[in-house]
């Protein structure tokens, strides 16, 4: 996904300030009980009149995480076309899609990492760290899913975008899920949710592959980001 040609944004990091009545990420919002599904109004661009509704983890490796995409239970529909991506879509306290824009602005003006957490329908959890996102690019990976997100210097593709780089085909399409596609994924985390668990087409589900192989789709699925 080519972020950068939608918007006009400067590239600078804002100072942080913890203010909990503005609080600029989840970093500073009030604890809540993971099972309330917290949201919380936080200000990251400096703007006391820019605020944005977020869902915070607040207790996963420290707490301080944004929920940008969720997986949990098949009640949205992720194979959607190109500006609900761009946008943003569902219901922020149950499954959703953050937005591309909203994730451009927010890794544009600051320093985050990213984790991915998933767990399958056995009870089973893994994650995925990277220490580094950034424009839609990562680095730094540690965790106990392996490395299926290889997503640097790819375009997202959508069911009505293919800017993938496979041949003659559309990868979102192929395999129900918009993502930053290659030719085609080793993760497809807004694929088609199976609730049985097997997906039986490989790689159409919820896949994450260096954990789970091709056919075993994630009962959730939760990436968040967070301001270093």
């Amino acid at each position: 996904y080519a972020l950068a040609f939608m918007l006009n944004v400067m590239c600078y990091t804002l100072p942080v300030s913890t203010d909990a009545t503005f609080p600029p990420s989840c970093r500073y919002v009030p604890f809540k009980p993971l099972w309330q599904k917290p949201v919380y109004t936080i200000f990251p661009f400096g703007n006391t009149n820019q605020g944005i509704e977020v869902a915070c983890d607040v207790n996963t490796d420290g707490g301080g995480w944004m929920i940008i995409q969720r997986r949990i239970d098949g009640s949205e529909d992720f194979y959607r076309n190109w500006n609900d991506y761009v946008t943003g879509f569902g219901k922020i306290n149950s499954e959703y899609w953050i937005g591309l824009d909203t994730i451009y602005n927010l890794t544009n003006s600051g320093n985050y990492e990213l984790r991915v957490d998933m767990e399958d329908f056995q009870g089973n959890t893994a994650y995925a760290k990277y220490r580094t996102f950034y424009r839609a690019r990562i680095s730094g990976y540690s965790g106990t899913a392996g490395n299926s997100m290889e997503i640097n210097g790819l375009k997202f593709t959508t069911k009505d975008r293919d800017q993938d780089m496979a041949n003659n085909a559309n990868c979102a399409v192929l395999y129900s899920g918009a993502w930053w596609h290659a030719a085609c994924h080793a993760a497809n985390p807004n694929g088609h949710y199976y609730t049985v668990g097997q997906s039986p087409n490989r790689a159409r589900g919820i896949i994450w592959a260096t954990w789970k192989d091709w056919y075993e789709s994630m009962k959730t699925i939760e990436m968040k980001i967070r301001l270093k």
